[in-house]
């Protein structure tokens, strides 16, 4: 009689355990969010490296100065007791427009994805969430695939009008 093996065939709880999709998620999520960082210290780095940074940090300053000392200005009140803020919102437009004029600090372009980071972020993530660098890379990838059908799904969504709730005009 032949002998009976035991592997082999359905039986409960056969085969490899699936990882939670939420913890790859989360290892998704962190990384992009170490990424993200990364990329706005980079743009502020070039912003600091311009020459023009700091008269337009001067600039920025004595207008916010000006504007705080409008904003504390009594405002003119009118017949009927509601104040009038044309003054103020017309200083406010004009500080505006000299502001867009020099240039905000702000108004950087925005930069490529930061070279050589990747690395870093992988080991990061790897050791906050207790895996290898290989399986946070693959959950990073896993996770930015995910994000992509998702978006596609939202701006490919169109509504069913027989679904839509009942009016109310009758």
């Amino acid at each position: 009689m032949p002998r009976k093996r035991k592997h082999g065939g359905p039986r409960p709880g056969p085969g490899r355990k699936r990882k939670p999709y939420n913890r790859k998620m989360r290892v998704y999520a962190f990384c992009e969010e170490l990424q993200c960082k990364a990329r706005e210290q980079k743009r502020w780095e070039r912003v600091e490296a311009r020459p023009d940074t700091e008269a337009k940090r001067r600039h920025q300053a004595d207008w916010q100065g000006a504007m705080q000392w409008v904003v504390r200005l009594r405002q003119p009140t009118t017949l009927a007791g509601e104040s009038r803020r044309v003054t103020s919102s017309r200083r406010a437009g004009a500080a505006a427009a000299e502001l867009d004029k020099l240039g905000r600090i702000g108004s950087a372009p925005e930069t490529p994805r930061p070279k050589n980071i990747r690395d870093k972020i992988l080991k990061l993530a790897a050791e906050k969430f207790g895996i290898s660098i290989d399986v946070a890379d693959k959950w990073w990838k896993f996770g930015r695939k995910e994000a992509r059908k998702m978006r596609h799904r939202l701006s490919s969504y169109k509504p069913d009008p027989s679904n839509a709730w009942p009016s109310d005009e009758t």
